[in-house]
């Protein structure tokens, strides 16, 4: 499956990293205020 749908795979894993850096910096902003 790995080999049949790489893009697929990357953009889930381009999501998480995305969903997960912008609740970090969520979470700073509103440490920091």
């Amino acid at each position: 499956m790995a080999t049949a749908r790489p893009f697929g795979i990357n953009l889930s894993l381009l999501t998480s990293y995305a969903e997960a850096t912008l609740r970090g910096q969520l979470l700073r902003g509103t440490v920091a205020a």
